[in-house]
């Protein structure tokens, strides 16, 4: 909003304590102009004693709103099976993978309880495919390593070994860098490196 007059403007010659508790009340109002509306009929006692007491409409009203509260069968939706008792739709794929989860522990349920079945249907689950992420990244980077004969797979690098005060440091090649277990091959012994080369390794 454009003020065309600085007059205008809210709080420009309000004092710090004043706009300190017109901050208050715009958060406490949840940043409305106007406090929240409460629709709860008689909420409070005093209001249904006070006069004559509660007409048949009140009463009427009043107990509409008590059994408005009650929760339905499926709320909160907590339990294992708490799609099929909510009834919603649910794509044929999703479905398939919450099957197996779903038959384990609606069976373990009498024996585990429906609390403990209701936590760990939401646990396990998540933490066998963490579990499987990590063993996956795991193999992925012992068992394909990059070598000289892919391109694929991570580059792998460790620490030196400590040079101490004293001690032999040892002597390197210029063909140890980058070696990429070239050295320790099994194949193609005894033959050139290139077609271009003469020197046999």
């Amino acid at each position: 909003m454009e003020y065309k007059n600085l007059e205008n403007v809210p709080g420009r010659d309000e004092k710090p304590w004043e706009l300190e508790k017109r901050m208050e009340t715009h958060f406490r109002h949840a940043k409305s102009r106007y406090p929240a509306m409460n629709i709860e009929p008689m909420a409070y006692e005093r209001e249904r004693l006070t006069g004559k007491g509660m007409t048949a409409e009140d009463r009427a009203l009043r107990k509409q709103w008590l059994l408005d509260q009650r929760l339905a069968p499926h709320e909160p939706p907590n339990s294992v099976v708490a799609l099929e008792t909510m009834n919603l739709p649910v794509n044929p794929i999703k479905r398939a993978f919450r099957m197996p989860m779903d038959a384990t522990f609606r069976a373990l349920a009498p024996v585990l309880g429906q609390a403990n079945a209701t936590g760990l249907r939401g646990i396990v689950p998540n933490v066998l495919k963490v579990s499987a992420v990590i063993l996956g990244v795991f193999y992925y980077a012992k068992y394909a390593e990059h070598n000289w004969e892919s391109l694929r797979g991570w580059h792998v690098y460790s620490s030196k070994p400590r040079q101490l005060y004293g001690r032999e440091v040892p002597v390197r090649d210029h063909n140890d860098f980058a070696n990429q277990g070239f050295k320790e091959r099994k194949v193609l012994l005894g033959g050139k490196t290139s077609f271009n080369s003469d020197v046999v390794i």
